[in-house]
């Protein structure tokens, strides 16, 4: 098992209190989570919504009106999330 090991997984297994320098990989998983987790917050808003818009219609019989609108706010609000969440709010420093 030892022998498979390269040069630099048998540097660092000596002395595990040594750091290695972050790599390119490291930061595309960042990012790989930064937006996969905006994703699922997008989707999950534009559902919520929908879903509240669907059990309004069910409620009052007005099937698809609510459901359209409930899916309209929740792509909305989902999208402008997704923009400030991404950029970080950069838009805010611009300003005087």
């Amino acid at each position: 098992m030892a022998a498979a090991l390269s040069p630099q997984s048998r540097e660092s297994s000596r002395d595990p209190g040594r750091k290695r320098p972050p790599d390119d990989r490291d930061a595309a998983r960042a990012d790989l989570g930064r937006y996969t987790t905006a994703g699922f917050q997008f989707g999950g808003v534009l559902l919520a919504f929908a879903g509240l818009g669907y059990w309004l219609d069910t409620r009052w019989s007005t099937l698809p009106l609510l459901t359209l609108v409930g899916a309209a706010i929740g792509g909305v609000g989902g999208f402008l999330h997704l923009y400030r969440s991404l950029t970080g709010g950069r838009e805010r420093e611009r300003s005087p």
